[in-house]
């Protein structure tokens, strides 16, 4: 699998651990952890058992930060589902 041999820079792995030790957030923290433990030669399997996610979380999370950066790691990309009332329902509604 290509996405095992990705080799992580100096500076990448100091921008990981920079983000790791400065993230609140334990979920988030774990995206970072999770890289840095493939990096540390760690496989999918592995890192899954050990930080408790799928391996294709860490895949997915791995494609995200070689395709978006390291800041779309750092924050949770979810969209909220458009809603099925249009707008006049909804003021009905919540009256």
């Amino acid at each position: 699998m290509g996405l095992l041999k990705h080799v992580f820079s100096e500076q990448e792995i100091a921008n990981l651990m920079n983000y790791r030790d400065k993230q609140s957030d334990g979920r988030l923290k774990l995206r970072f952890i999770a890289l840095l433990m493939l990096n540390e030669g760690f496989e999918f399997a592995q890192t899954s058992l050990l930080i408790g996610k799928s391996e294709k979380t860490i895949e997915n999370w791995l494609i995200q930060y070689k395709n978006k950066g390291i800041d779309s790691l750092n924050s949770f990309q979810y969209q909220p589902k458009k809603a099925f009332l249009s707008n006049e329902q909804i003021a009905s509604l919540t009256k």
